[in-house]
């Protein structure tokens, strides 16, 4: 062995160049590189090419075997040479140090060979096999592995990756609700399956947004995924705050598999309220799986009005959206009716009577139950569904007694209501139209009966259209009421079966007029609609002067301008209906308003049909100079199109003014208002500003205070644009108020951005930084607004832009720079960003705060932490944590801490353990009482709280139903039976009974 060690020191494997022949031996260097080249030999170093001596006849470097001190031996000269052929500097380098840089790298080199022939029969990407894998590899993956194969690059990609400066601790991602609002349902898994210790639901006031956190994690984790919801359902103190609400979940996710291992592993017994949400939401599985399990259980499976009753005033609340209950209630009468047993009092004639509190379900639950309701969008599905629960429940109340009273007078076996024998067979013979909206479809003209979508003949479409009628009828007998729209899209007025009750107010008959491009709708004397006499034409000068002044309140409303021809379909009654607009706009002998016609065209854009709109401007040529009024949206939002918005600034610049003679900027979307400004850019407004500016004083944009701009679903795009295209850089730009927006503020009223908008636009960091840039044109505290006004959590992408602040302005940042706003706040930014120096509090130096009390820093800090960065108590190791607390230990054992300043330490712990059972930072706790417990314990052995106000901080984890806090406080603290009762809720109740007996 030490042979072997001896050899490998005392000589190495050289390729020595023949310095003989230095200008032959280039000559020949190049030869053997193409000659390398050409038979893909993997050896591409000129110092290595004597394999290729015998078949290219070329003198080369000959391989030697030279002892060290051969080497030793050389002249300086050679030794200098043989580095040069191996590209080693000698700059003022000695003898002995070119030899050993030679030796080092020849030693290197011949390890590398070693090693590429040891990988040669293994390697997938060396030359030989090469050509076989890449003919299995897409073309678009080749550059791929040509990068990631490269070490250098490789390491160069991930290092912008690995940012430790704003890393969170995987295990300090706890928050299950604030996963699921970022949707990070991987995440929640996986920590699940692990049974993370520090995973926590956070339960808020609010069930109903407890309830649809829930259910939007069942909904995103595949129902058969057994590891999680074993993991989920056994630890009840860790996932979620209440045992109670997770079937709940579970039904309104339509989960069924969860839930039948929830009852089948976790012995729950399914009640009452689960079978009525099973219903509610239309989840039929639900109602067949609990009615099966009342059959060996003591579960009660009849229901009556009462109980639905009872529910929604006393019982959980929850989110009813996307409900169902006619097909809840439909499967749930199905199932009892099929599956009764009259000797075990389930039946029909039990379930389903007269008497809501003794037999069971009435015709009158349809009035009171949920989605019962039906507009233009509703399916015809869910219109056929509610009929036949109808007559489900009219047809067994005639095996029962006399039918209510409130129905006792209608006759439902006449021919204008449908049986159920013909609904079954037009869902046989009809099943493609059962998802079609009823506005699809309309027979309200005998010229004008159409099925939208369809190829159906004639004679089915009046087949259809005829059965649909027979289910408003029967709908509308027992509801008592019909949409407008939907009335006037399948009737006429003139139908002689059933008698609706219709009343008209003139801005209605206004309404459906424009809806349906028909004025003369209600002009027929046969019409059993009772109207305003404004369209009766008795007195021809006394309508046609009332009919001026309400046509003049409806087309002036903006809120109408989106009902022109919304049920219209037929092209040539459009044109017809414009001619009757026109008609009427030139027998009028008063003068019409500007504001008038104005409406007329930006109706037309509303609809965006731009032949119409030509049309009409054709007929009825006139120029308009009026400007937008003060109701909102301004007309630019009504344009839908480029095509149309060319055609306005063209032909009607009117609608681009804003309430102030400015161009307005408020669009639907930014593509639109970057068309504007090319527009205006290339053609200049008009003579007035020949300096092609947007209006009088230059662009504005609409972002800014006393203009309801949230309103707009897309001000987060525009507030992007405003910030980062430069024709908006002036004194009139809201600086402040972008910038808020951008960062996560949101709008104004209250309403703030999403998580998901947020996650967005904070990722502009170069729009934020042009926008900072110009604010210290005009002296804006970008950074005032957002300190005052917003109580959110900063996000990470929102402090990597603050850091990038602090290298690059500095000055500004702090105190006497535009960007400083308070001292505090700017301390907090530099433990947030984390260039903080824990080790030295330099920043507590000299007058700071309202008396310089460092005391008082500390309070104001705790306030900034808990609201915008409380990651910085598990962030980074917890040595913010850390930092923080051995302050306060510090300071509340000194000699020299006043009595009113250890009150306040007092107040800072209670502020910071709230915080901490409000939040179930459990891993904080643990932290805090192994390395500063002092913290836990009574004033009277040594701590700082006195023992009352240990007491509340235990209550108020009860209270807030973090149940893990309450757990480990219990160790420390002790409460009688009478103050837990008080105290607790119902679910910390119920899971700290035991404790208590």
């Amino acid at each position: 062995m030490d042979n072997n060690n001896n050899t490998e020191q005392n000589s190495l494997i050289l390729s020595i160049p023949n310095y003989n022949n230095n200008n032959n031996n280039n000559n020949n260097n190049n030869n053997n590189n193409n000659n390398n080249n050409n038979n893909n030999n993997n050896n591409n170093n000129n110092n290595n090419n004597n394999n290729n001596n015998n078949n290219n006849n070329y003198n080369s470097f000959s391989s030697n075997k030279i002892k060290k001190n051969e080497l030793d031996e050389m002249s300086l000269k050679s030794i200098k040479e043989m580095a040069k052929s191996y590209n080693i500097s000698t700059f003022n380098l000695r003898k002995q140090e070119i030899i050993q840089k030679i030796k080092e790298l020849v030693k290197r080199k011949r390890e590398y060979q070693e090693e590429q022939h040891q990988r040669e029969n293994v390697n997938s990407f060396n030359k030989i096999i090469k050509l076989t894998i890449l003919d299995n590899i897409e073309p678009i993956e080749k550059p791929f592995w040509k990068v990631f194969r490269n070490k250098l690059i490789f390491k160069k990609i991930f290092s912008y990756m690995n940012n430790n400066q704003f890393s969170i601790n995987y295990d300090s991602i706890s928050s299950v609700t604030q996963l699921i609002d970022s949707k990070q349902f991987g995440k929640i898994r996986d920590k699940v399956v692990r049974n993370c210790k520090y995973l926590y639901f956070k339960s808020s006031w609010n069930q109903k947004e407890d309830f649809h956190y829930l259910s939007t994690l069942f909904s995103n984790i595949k129902d058969d995924d057994y590891q999680f919801f074993t993991n989920f359902f056994t630890y009840t103190d860790r996932y979620y705050f209440s045992p109670l609400f997770i079937s709940a979940a579970l039904i309104m996710s339509k989960n069924i598999q969860a839930f039948k291992l929830y009852i089948k592993d976790y012995n729950y017994k399914p009640t009452k309220t689960d079978l009525i949400i099973s219903i509610i939401f239309g989840s039929n599985q639900f109602i067949i799986y609990i009615l099966e399990l009342t059959k060996s259980s003591s579960l009660e499976s009849r229901l009556i009005n009462d109980d639905f009753k009872e529910f929604f005033i006393n019982g959980i609340k929850i989110e009813l959206i996307n409900t169902n209950m006619p097909q809840g209630l439909l499967c749930y009468l199905n199932q009892i009716v099929s599956c009764g047993d009259p000797c075990n009092n389930i039946g029909s004639e039990v379930v389903v009577g007269n008497d809501s509190t003794n037999g069971g379900l009435t015709i009158d639950i349809i009035k009171g139950a949920i989605g019962i309701e039906i507009d233009e969008n509703t399916n015809l599905k869910r219109l056929i569904t509610i009929c036949k629960l109808i007559l489900f429940l009219k047809n067994n109340e005639k095996r029962t007694s006399t039918p209510p009273p409130t129905i006792s007078s209608i006759n439902y076996d006449m021919e204008s209501v449908p049986t159920i024998n013909e609904i079954e067979t037009f869902i046989e013979n009809h099943n493609f139209l059962l998802n079609s909206s009823l506005s699809d479809h309309q027979c309200n003209d005998e010229n004008h009966n159409f099925l939208l979508n369809s190829s159906l003949s004639d004679y089915q479409c009046n087949d259809v259209l005829g059965f649909i009628k027979k289910l408003f009828n029967l709908y509308y007998l027992t509801i008592n009421n019909i949409p407008l729209i939907l009335y006037f899209c399948y009737f006429n007025g003139t139908e002689t079966d059933i008698q609706y009750s219709i009343k008209l107010e003139p801005q209605q008959l206004l309404e459906i007029s424009f809806r349906f491009g028909n004025f003369n709708m209600f002009k027929d004397q046969k019409t059993k609609i009772k109207c305003d006499e404004v369209f009766l034409p008795n007195n021809k000068k006394y309508f046609l002067n009332r009919f001026d002044h309400y046509y003049d309140m409806f087309i002036n409303a903006k809120s109408n301008h989106n009902v022109l021809f919304s049920h219209c379909h037929n092209e040539n009654q459009k044109y017809t209906f414009i001619d009757q607009i026109i008609a009427k706009l030139f027998e009028r002998t008063e003068e019409i308003p500007v504001i008038t016609i104005d409406n007329h065209i930006r109706m037309l854009v509303t609809y965006n049909d731009l032949d119409l709109l030509q049309y009409f401007s054709k007929q009825y040529p006139y120029c308009s100079t009026s400007k937008d009024d003060k109701d909102f949206p301004p007309s630019t939002f009504s344009i839908q199109s480029i095509e149309m918005l060319d055609y306005l600034f063209n032909n009607h610049r009117f609608c681009f003014f804003d309430r102030n003679g400015n161009f307005s900027s408020y669009f639907k979307n930014v593509r639109f208002l970057k068309q504007f400004e090319k527009l205006v850019m290339v053609n200049g407004p008009w003579n007035q500003t020949p300096n092609k500016t947007f209006g009088h004083n230059g662009p504005f944009s609409f972002i800014k205070d006393g203009f309801d701009y949230w309103k707009n679903n897309n001000y987060l795009d525009f507030a992007k644009h405003f910030a980062s295209d430069q024709v908006y850089y002036n004194n009139q730009l809201n600086h402040e108020k972008l910038f808020n927006i951008l960062t996560g503020g949101g709008g104004g009223g209250g309403c703030c951005c999403s998580e998901d908008q947020v996650s967005i636009f904070s990722n502009h960091f170069q729009s934020l930084r042009d926008l900072a840039i110009d604010a210290l044109k005009y002296n804006r505290n970008l950074f005032k607004l957002k300190s005052v006004s917003i109580d959110k959590v900063y996000s990470i992408k929102y402090l990597k832009f603050i850091d990038w602040m602090f290298i690059n302005h500095y000055d500004e940042m702090k105190k006497g720079g535009i960007f400083y706003f308070q001292e505090i706040n700017f301390i907090h930014f530099h433990i947030a960003i984390d260039r903080f120096d824990f080790n030295n509090n330099h920043f507590f130096d000299g007058d700071f705060g309202e008396n310089g009390d460092i005391i008082n820093t500390l309070e104001s800090l705790l306030k900034l932490v808990n609201c915008h960065t409380p990651f910085l108590y598990k962030y980074r190791n917890l040595k913010f944590l850390n930092w923080f607390l051995a302050l306060i230990d510090n300071y509340s054992h000194s000699t020299t801490t006043t009595y009113d300043q250890k009150l306040k330490i007092k107040h800072i712990i209670t502020s910071f353990l709230y915080h901490i059972a409000s939040n179930s930072l459990i891993q904080v706790l643990e932290y805090t009482h192994h390395n500063f417990n002092f913290i836990l314990k009574k004033d009277s052995i040594g701590g700082i709280l006195p023992n009352k106000d240990l007491k509340a901080i235990l209550f108020h984890s009860l209270s807030h139903n973090t149940i893990k806090v309450s757990q480990f406080l219990f160790q420390f603290i002790s409460i009688t039976k009478n103050e837990f009762e008080k105290f607790s809720n119902g679910i910390s109740k119920l899971y700290f009974s035991n404790k208590f007996k």
